[in-house]
């Protein structure tokens, strides 16, 4: 039995277009497909996961572990006691918990920055394989990580 599909006519603040534009491009999908994928998967988060990006390595280290070295390579998190509310609950390895939060966390309040004076994309790329990441998955967790906010430029003054 075919599938049937309803077209919802959306408008997208530009600034999140280019953000779907750009993780659809990183993710090797279309728009639409990114868009489907990221509402299904805030209504039954992980059905979507990607098993064959994850680490297949049993990795040992604890969440709390993890978000100090992910820290200490200049990356800023917000949410990080969601995140450790989060994994109490959940048992998957601690690699997939955080490329699964970097998909899924702005719906919990979780986002992670890259501090520009402090971030050095190799140090924490060499981060993420100690932590236990592949290659593929250190990629996809370094492509979804998001700058810094800057302060709003119009309240500074001369």
């Amino acid at each position: 039995m075919a599938q049937t599909r309803s077209m919802y006519p959306l408008r997208l603040p530009d600034e999140l277009k280019s953000e779907v534009e750009r993780l659809a491009k990183v993710n090797g999908r279309s728009m639409n497909a990114e868009m489907c994928m990221r509402i299904q998967n805030s209504i039954n988060p992980g059905l979507f996961e990607r098993p064959d990006t994850m680490s297949s390595t049993k990795c040992s280290t604890s969440i709390h572990e993890a978000l100090d070295v992910i820290e200490e390579s200049g990356i800023v998190i917000v949410g990080r006691e969601q995140i450790e509310g989060i994994a109490a609950k959940d048992d998957r390895e601690t690699t997939q918990l955080i490329a699964f939060l970097l998909s899924v966390g702005p719906s919990y309040g979780i986002f992670f920055q890259k501090d520009h004076a402090k971030y050095d994309r190799a140090n924490f790329a060499s981060r993420l394989g100690k932590l236990g990441f592949d290659t593929d998955s250190a990629q996809v967790v370094i492509a979804n990580l998001r700058p810094m906010p800057t302060p709003d430029l119009v309240s500074l003054s001369d």
